[in-house]
């Protein structure tokens, strides 16, 4: 089940031996223990202790005897989804890439779900070097450059420390608070709809986003949506006004206007398209 693909380093006390698996994943191996802790990314072991690469053949042994047959597994956040779920290595693989090209080698964790006040998996990451240089439009400039829309932050915020908890853990649950104080401060100039098609679109958007205040202005994934929210907005729009777009419109449309000019009414009364003898 686990196989070993490299060893990284081990650390002063030559207990813990930090290797990467042929899946994909990493693992801290627990030699005294005989057990291992699987995660996805390396930077979630680094955090905590330094590695250095004189391991011995014996400790080569050592790591592929316990991968073989562990005493004890542990799992970090989404460790074990990262190999059954596509979608999930995908994503993971596709913002590991993209953060460190644009100067983010460090990254220090994320969200274990995405049911969070965001919608979405946090990824906490940061680079002492240069993060104090960069700004929310050059970074969300670089993003849209090689990330799909709807992969694209909303909220920026750079911090000088990331908050931490009394056992020296990065504490989310300040670091929500942080985000949702930025959010709430966030202003924008609201434009309302100007016809019915913008009005009932706004009244979607507004209901499964949990927003009213939704500008016609404002793209779908920026706004707070994502690709499940899409495919609930083309639904409630085609039950509850008979409006008809594509899920392929949502992802295309710069803003709720930008929609509303793709968007067609379905004429219930109109039975053009049945063969004659069908009723």
């Amino acid at each position: 089940m686990f196989e070993l693909n490299k060893i990284i380093g081990i650390d002063d006390s030559r207990n813990n031996i930090l290797v990467t698996l042929t899946d994909g994943r990493c693992a801290l191996i627990d030699v005294n223990r005989r057990g291992f802790v699987v995660e996805i990314l390396l930077d979630s072991f680094y955090k905590w202790m330094s590695f250095s690469d004189d391991f011995t053949e014996e400790d080569a042994s050592n790591v592929k005897a316990i991968l073989e047959a562990p005493e004890g597994i542990g799992y970090g956040p989404l460790a074990e989804e990262y190999v059954i779920n596509s979608k999930i290595k995908r994503d993971f693989d596709e913002m590991k890439k993209e953060l460190k090209k644009v100067g983010f080698d460090i990254l220090y964790g994320y969200s274990e779900t995405q049911d969070n006040d965001f919608g979405e998996y946090i990824i906490i990451a940061i680079n002492n070097d240069v993060a104090y240089e960069l700004n929310e439009p050059y970074i969300r400039e670089q993003l849209q450059e090689k990330l799909p829309k709807y992969m694209v932050p909303y909220l920026y915020n750079l911090v000088d420390n990331l908050p931490l908890s009394r056992n020296g853990k990065v504490d989310r649950k300040k670091l929500l608070d942080i985000n949702q104080k930025k959010l709430l401060n966030k202003k924008k100039e609201i434009i309302r709809p100007t016809n019915d098609i913008e009005t009932q679109i706004y009244n979607v958007w507004s209901q499964i986003l949990n927003d009213s205040a939704i500008s016609i202005e404002d793209d779908f994934f920026v706004a707070g949506g994502d690709s499940i929210l899409a495919i609930k907005c083309v639904s409630m729009l085609k039950s509850d006004y008979n409006i008809e777009i594509n899920i392929s419109d949502i992802f295309e449309a710069d803003s709720l206007r930008d929609l509303a000019k793709r968007a067609k009414i379905i004429d219930k009364n109109d039975f053009s398209e049945i063969e004659e003898g069908e009723i």
